[in-house]
């Protein structure tokens, strides 16, 4: 309804009455991360987290509290124990990816995508973050590669010959830019 103040009031309240309630615990939590005190999050996510160690919400959770305190290695370490836990989880894996090129190893965030890929073969958000990667190191062909594969399983998405387009606008291939752009209205024409 708006009224967070009495939220967060109910929310402290029945964290003091069942402590042992982890989605309660995990809400407060998210509340005392918004509002600015990280420092208290963590503390009531440890308890969570030594209560029930592979929680994947509170392990999420966590990992945003490193980012709020400008931990990138911690938050690593959290997404890396999410993973172990379910390797799954995309979410995971793409935040995982971008620590490790940030950390300028493109190779550890090329193999971590590829192992998503393996266990997502279906994940657009992989395929995309792999091809940013790609365009950005200058992996020309690997990029153009990516990007046709993807159109290859999704030949009706506009926005896929767009970026198709896009890079290869960048590469200076104005005409095969120009066909794919064509591509895409002729999927979209109302687009």
């Amino acid at each position: 309804l708006g009224d967070v103040s009495s939220a967060f009031t109910a929310l402290k309240t029945a964290a003091k009455i069942s402590p042992d309630v982890i989605p309660v615990q995990i809400k407060l939590a998210t509340l005392y991360l918004l509002k600015g005190q990280p420092e208290t999050a963590h503390r009531i996510l440890e308890k969570v987290l030594a209560q029930s160690p592979e929680n994947i919400n509170a392990l999420y959770l966590t990992a945003g509290v490193y980012f709020h305190e400008n931990d990138p290695g911690n938050a690593a370490a959290t997404f890396e124990k999410i993973l172990s836990t379910d390797p799954k989880q995309e979410r995971a894996r793409l935040a995982l990816a971008d620590i490790t090129a940030r950390n300028r190893d493109i190779d550890g965030a090329v193999r971590i995508l590829k192992n998503g890929l393996k266990l997502n073969p279906n994940s657009t958000d992989i395929r995309l973050a792999l091809y940013s990667i790609y365009v950005k190191t200058s992996q020309i062909i690997n990029a153009e590669k990516l990007v046709s594969a993807m159109i290859a399983r999704r030949p009706d998405n506009p926005r896929l010959y767009i970026m198709k387009g896009n890079f290869l606008a960048g590469q200076n291939r104005i005409h095969d830019a120009e066909t794919a752009f064509q591509t895409a209205i002729r999927i979209s024409p109302d687009s």
